[in-house]
């Protein structure tokens, strides 16, 4: 006799055996939670009724998974149990039995049946495809919250296994407390005056964040690579719902180049956005830039120093140049905009001092001058680029100017996502690589 748990044990040996990175995939702990969620809850089950134990199992499954799937996408579906309950019979009793005998006649001189067994099989699926899909299309189909911490996260496991207890376990309500923190307790946000400032990871493009005490800005979205797939759904989105963002205040795309203004659309169908800023507004909808614009958030400084209202040439030196100021540093946006646009700024006369500056046009040798650098002073000069990027930057003499005046100078390629925090105990900057480190990476800054 061998316990169920153990076949459940000898499965995860032979799938680290055969692909020990496994563990790095969110399918890897889903799937053998899941199962491990059905054997605690099965063992020593009362005799019920086929139809009640599977109502039961399926909300077991949905309450055992629920920690797991607020952690690693920080959104759960209602529908679920609805869905499995339909598409599992579907697929178990009726699809796959019907595509295995087909598979079986193949070749014994019934090819003529096994062709009517796929054809049916087919037919179901697509009868099944039509129900999901109007379950996915339910509005309030999907439980949407911020990432819970890992104190939340372990009290969650120890109130789902409190609640999914034997019958006869005492106060099995308790369990229910102990989901508290992970419903309740939200991620912190900047205090009164604070600025704080992530420059996301997108591949070759730009995309950040910028947050005050009650607001949210939203400077570009990074890059569609197709229909499927964009940085603003795939990177922005969910950086947002981990920090329990709901919703945008202000989003401002830069240029129309598609690295930066790729991920637009999908962030807008995803969150309510209060407004739209860009220097090609009739591609979104959106309001126009002009340099000269302020205001003002929890003590927090916007200004957009560019494009003039006259205009401004090329595609790229019409960017929208943003510089936000708290009492306690300066961020300075500025695109991608090129030599002209950089002294164009200058003889303007704008307050480009700042203690972050995100480099412009990713480090490209037709920008970042010296009397621009000069005149921004950053402490700190992020690079948004891709790894090994078909541009080649940032272009080594760029970044030798900034190594020059001893600019701490941080790549989105090598560090990841990079934040800032702009508080009344200094600036505070980590990079998500240097918070996330395994212990088989080396040391490298």
């Amino acid at each position: 006799h061998i316990a169920p748990s153990q076949i459940l044990a000898i499965a995860l040996l032979l799938v680290l055996l055969h692909d020990p990175l496994a563990v790095m995939a969110p399918g890897f702990w889903l799937s053998f939670a899941a199962v491990g969620v059905i054997l605690y809850v099965a063992r020593g089950g009362t005799v019920l009724a086929p139809w009640r134990r599977w109502g039961q199992l399926q909300f077991a499954i949905a309450l055992g998974m629920l920690p797991l799937m607020l952690w690693l996408f920080q959104q759960v579906s209602l529908v679920a149990p609805i869905a499995n309950a339909v598409a599992i019979p579907v697929f178990d009793a009726l699809a796959v039995p019907l595509t295995l005998a087909g598979v079986g006649l193949l070749g014994v001189g019934l090819d003529a049946v096994a062709a009517w067994c796929f054809a049916a099989a087919a037919t179901l699926l697509g009868w099944l495809w039509y129900v999901l899909q109007a379950l996915a299309a339910i509005d309030v189909g999907q439980w949407v919250q911020h990432r819970p911490n890992a104190i939340a996260l372990g009290a969650a496991l120890v109130g789902v296994a409190w609640l999914l207890a034997p019958r006869g376990w005492p106060a099995r309500w308790v369990g229910a407390v102990w989901l508290l923190p992970m419903l309740g307790l939200r991620p912190p946000g900047p205090a009164p005056g604070e600025l704080w400032f992530t420059l996301l990871d997108v591949g070759q493009g730009l995309a950040a964040v910028a947050r005050t005490q009650h607001h949210v800005l939203v400077y570009d979205t990074g890059a569609r690579f197709s229909t499927r797939f964009d940085a603003g759904r795939a990177v922005v989105l969910p950086y947002l719902r981990a920090r329990g963002i709901d919703g945008i205040d202000r989003l401002v795309v830069s240029h129309g180049d598609n690295d930066h203004i790729g991920g637009a659309a999908a962030l807008i169908q995803a969150l309510p956005v209060e407004r739209v800023q860009s220097s090609v507004p009739e591609r979104l909808n959106a309001e126009a830039c002009v340099a000269g614009e302020q205001w003002q958030w929890d003590g927090v400084e916007f200004a957009i120093l560019n494009p003039a209202a006259m205009g401004t040439g090329s595609d790229n030196d019409a960017s929208c140049v943003l510089a936000i100021r708290s009492r306690y540093g300066r961020v300075l946006l500025p695109g991608d905009i090129g030599k002209r646009a950089e002294r164009r700024l200058l003889q303007a006369g704008a307050d480009l001092a700042a203690e972050v500056l995100v480099v412009p046009h990713h480090g490209s040798k037709t920008s970042s001058t010296e009397e621009f650098i000069a005149a921004v002073s950053p402490r700190y000069a992020l690079f948004p680029v891709g790894y090994r990027n078909r541009y080649r930057h940032p272009h080594p003499q760029v970044v030798e100017r900034y190594a020059v005046l001893g600019v701490q100078r941080y790549d989105s390629a090598g560090s990841g996502a990079i934040e800032i925090r702009l508080t009344a105990d200094g600036v505070v900057l980590e990079s998500y690589r240097d918070r996330a480190r395994r212990y088989w990476f080396t040391q490298t800054r």
